[in-house]
């Protein structure tokens, strides 16, 4: 696990997303010594759709400590997009922060934010475990422990097709009239009259 040498100080505020914590979607049960599997918790509670470990888990044969594959399989399952990207850490776009550093012997880091623009080589760090403990921590000591591979996720959310002005669609939404005019109605089916 990335130590956590002098300079790097601990934050007062709690590492916890903001959310509010119900007694089955806490972190992980003890017992569970899984850094991947924490970082997802913490990951569903951040982006507000907390899940459980033992949600998560419900449909997926753990034998060991959770992979990257696992974890992206479980976080598409939860209605996240998920990915593994290769970058070293100061190239990881803001946008897809928080992202879970993978570190050397199967460890994991959430990487929360970039502290400031006029220093950008130090960053909220979240250490996860049964208690989520947020430090500020320099990128030359994160990058010691880093592997170069980042989780991301994000929640997934469903485009909805803008409203019609024209009239509804016949033509089914795969076949292209409704991703061209945007027009189809799941109560009134009528012949397109916008034509592209």
């Amino acid at each position: 696990m990335l130590s956590t040498p002098s300079t790097v100080t601990s934050l007062a505020r709690d590492a916890a997303p903001a959310s509010p914590t119900h007694p089955s979607t806490g972190p992980p049960p003890s017992g569970i010594d899984d850094a991947l599997l924490h970082s997802v918790v913490w990951l569903t509670r951040h982006h507000g759709r907390e899940r459980s470990a033992q949600s998560l888990l419900a449909d997926l044969p753990l034998t060991g400590p959770m992979g990257p594959d696992q974890a992206i399989r479980v976080m598409r399952d939860a209605g996240f997009n998920a990915g593994l990207i290769q970058r070293r850490i100061g190239e990881i776009h803001s946008l897809l922060l928080p992202a879970v550093l993978l570190l050397k012997n199967g460890d994991a880091c959430i990487l929360v934010r970039r502290l400031d623009e006029a220093a950008p080589d130090r960053y909220e760090v979240v250490m996860p475990g049964t208690h989520y403990v947020a430090v500020q921590a320099h990128e030359s000591e994160l990058q010691a422990e880093y592997t170069g591979f980042a989780f991301v996720a994000t929640p997934w959310w469903p485009r909805r097709a803008p409203a019609s002005t024209t009239g509804t669609c016949a033509t089914p939404a795969a076949t292209g009239c409704a991703a061209r005019c945007g027009a189809f109605s799941r109560t009134t089916v009528r012949p397109c009259s916008r034509r592209s």
